[in-house]
């Protein structure tokens, strides 16, 4: 459980913050619930069932070629050199691999990027 995910998010009014929790049976997530308070989404994925927010199913786009796949990310709060090279290092892999990337940064009600 994660009381408050997207704490800096949070501090900066930027309206992506939830509240995570997993069940977890024999080292296999089996229940994921992530519910953000500000947008009033809520998430749920069942193993074996699928997933839905706030009720209506949803679904990944089914895309199975990365190249023609879109990577949205964020790159994190720390910024020691150590880790900044690992970050940009993994992002310009990535980067080669795929169709496009995006640092989601739009302002309320302006399209979303979410991952479960």
């Amino acid at each position: 459980m994660d009381p408050l995910d997207g704490t800096t998010n949070f501090v900066h009014g930027f309206p992506f913050v939830c509240v995570s929790i997993a069940l977890v049976v024999e080292k296999k997530v089996v229940v994921g619930v992530v519910y953000n308070p500000i947008l009033d989404e809520l998430f749920l994925a069942i193993r074996g069932e699928g997933a839905t927010l706030n009720g209506t199913a949803i679904t990944t786009s089914g895309e199975r070629e990365l190249g023609n796949a879109l990577l949205a990310t964020e790159i994190g709060v720390r910024r020691d050199e150590s880790v900044m090279n690992a970050t940009y290092g993994r992002l310009k892999e990535l980067t080669q691999h795929v169709r496009s990337v995006r640092f989601p940064s739009q302002p309320q009600g302006q399209g979303q990027v979410h991952g479960l």
